[in-house]
């Protein structure tokens, strides 16, 4: 087959100049095909990091520029994952030596502690540790003041025999199963993506 070498002038390689130019302008700037880049960046470079390649979730960092979270957001993560819950919600709600998390707008810090005690609550209760458990449940879970019916459901937990019994009926897999990343992923959906700093150049 023979090519025939392109001219200047032919349209069609108009064309695809035109198209390299709008994505080159695209790498250049905030948006990436109609999303944030900077939202892109974070949820591959933590997904790089959640599947163990921490070195090329790294790398990636070094080279956009972006790292992957700010201090305050990566010790909430690590005490959400090691199931340090005080720890998690002194990071949310700050103290006076640091300032709380920011939130998104709309998001309210009262629904996120809920989803943190009532996850500390599930746990106590798979490790049969009941009066803990009905201790968080009356003094923690329900001055919240949240849905009502949903107290109702977790406080009928406590009739459960077996862990196995809870984890069906709470339709929920346990400490060890991928609770508390789904947990992390509710928590994170509230945290703006500005949280991902750039690095200065």
């Amino acid at each position: 087959m023979h090519l025939q070498p392109q001219d200047d002038d032919d349209p069609s390689n108009h064309t695809s100049n035109g198209a390299s130019d709008k994505h080159a302008a695209a790498v250049l700037s905030n948006d990436f095909y109609g999303h944030n880049r900077h939202e892109v960046t974070r949820i591959i470079i933590q997904s790089l990091s959640d599947l163990g390649y921490q070195s090329t979730a790294l790398k990636l960092s070094q080279e956009s520029g972006y790292e992957l979270e700010v201090p305050s957001v990566a010790a909430f993560r690590t005490a959400v994952q090691n199931g340090h819950w005080d720890e998690a919600e002194a990071l949310l709600f700050g103290d006076a030596t640091r300032d709380g998390l920011p939130l998104c707008e709309g998001a309210k810090r009262d629904d996120m502690v809920f989803l943190i005690r009532q996850q500390k609550y599930l746990e106590l209760l798979e490790l049969r540790q009941l009066s803990k458990a009905l201790m968080v449940l009356r003094q923690e879970l329900t001055p919240l003041r949240q849905d009502v019916a949903r107290l109702h459901t977790l406080s009928s937990l406590i009739m459960c025999r077996r862990a196995d019994d809870l984890r069906q009926q709470a339709h929920w897999d346990g400490a060890n199963g991928n609770s508390r990343r789904d947990l992390l992923s509710d928590l994170s959906s509230t945290l703006p993506s500005t949280l991902l700093k750039h690095t200065p150049d």
